[in-house]
């Protein structure tokens, strides 16, 4: 079941009145997701929408119990857009007002999402919850039942509704989710990221005592590529992106392309932490710890925008006598001295 607190969206409503001018990098984009012309991300300082057509970057602040400087992540589906916070906890923001789904699925750690072609809400980590208002149900690999710390790194839904996953740390390899059930496909080691391109062939990332980029059709292993970048271990920073002509996209400690016959290695832009990628609408876009970066041509342009939404705390009480919030949505009668409270949708500190 899902439970709205119903002061967060009024707060949401009232920050997009209060733009500023400020013109910010959003540092810290730790996640992205493509729909459409629009590209949403997940910042340090709340959720991007970089419209592709316009150029404009905005980003709306997020309640405080989405703990913004923790990672969390973003998947987008339409105008909808599904937030997963490092607690555990899911979120929809749609028609400028935010909803938190209650269900807490992994409160250890980082909530990954994706949204299928059939437009269903998946999060994933340790097991595979399918997210839905009515219900949520958990699937969990054999494997994943004897190891703590067994762990699904990317996933990859396809348009005949199946859901690649790639699993990583130990008992590591390549499954599928179709039905109700997630099939163990292949043991291909611990894999970090995963992609299709036209002809429905699948691109991995597999690290066993060395990184390589494998290619996979029916099921089977058809080619296996290395490069001595792809060999250099870098970490769970690996990502990978087939664009539109089906070349394959790899970052890891350097930014390569591959052709189906020849790697060609780009430089990073100025910073040493590239968290997510993704193509879009022929150009493609990293998330760093510094912001987020468009790659075209060989050279790296950073995306600025104007904060709408980050609304500083006001220390004039309200007038009136609207109900008062504190910033975990419960309901109280007086605000203490010192205590950062909500009214009227406006995040306020009481007077000493």
């Amino acid at each position: 079941m899902k439970t709205v607190f119903n002061f967060l969206w009024l707060w949401l409503i009232g920050l997009s009145a209060t733009a500023q001018s400020t013109v910010l990098n959003f540092k810290g984009v730790f996640d992205m997701s493509v729909s459409d012309d629009k590209i949403y991300t997940a910042t340090s300082e709340g959720l991007g929408c970089y419209n592709i057509s316009t150029g404009s970057y905005t980003v709306e602040a997020l309640p405080d119990s989405l703990q913004q400087h923790l990672w969390w992540h973003v998947a987008s589906d339409g105008d909808k857009v599904y937030i997963g916070s490092y607690r555990g906890k899911v979120g929809l923001w749609a028609s400028q007002k935010f909803e938190y789904y209650t269900t807490s699925i992994m409160p250890w750690g980082e909530t990954h999402l994706c949204v299928t072609p059939g437009h269903e809400l998946f999060a994933y980590d340790h097991v595979l919850t399918k997210i839905a208002e009515a219900d949520t149900k958990t699937y969990i690999a054999y494997r994943a039942a004897i190891s703590s710390i067994f762990h699904f790194k990317d996933a990859l839904p396809t348009a005949d509704g199946k859901i690649w996953l790639c699993g990583s740390d130990m008992f590591g390899g390549l499954y599928r989710f179709e039905g109700d059930t997630i099939v163990f496909v292949a043991d291909m080691g611990d894999l970090m990221a995963i992609d299709s391109d036209s002809k429905e062939h699948l691109w991995i990332i597999s690290r066993t005592d060395k990184l390589s980029l494998v290619e996979m059709a029916d099921d089977k292993v058809v080619n296996r590529f290395e490069n001595e970048w792809i060999k250099t271990p870098v970490g769970s920073t690996n990502m990978i992106a087939v664009d539109d002509n089906d070349n394959v996209w790899i970052c890891g400690t350097k930014l390569l392309k591959f052709d189906g016959k020849e790697f060609t290695t780009y430089p990073l832009p100025d910073t040493e932490n590239v968290r997510c990628m993704r193509w879009a609408k022929g150009k493609l876009y990293l998330g760093t710890q510094d912001g987020l970066y468009v790659f075209d041509n060989g050279s790296y342009t950073p995306v600025n925008g104007s904060a709408a939404g980050i609304r500083t705390i006001s220390e004039q009480a309200a007038t009136t006598d609207a109900p008062c919030y504190d910033l975990q949505g419960m309901k109280i009668s007086s605000p203490k001295a010192g205590q950062v409270y909500i009214q009227q949708g406006v995040k306020r500190l009481k007077r000493q």
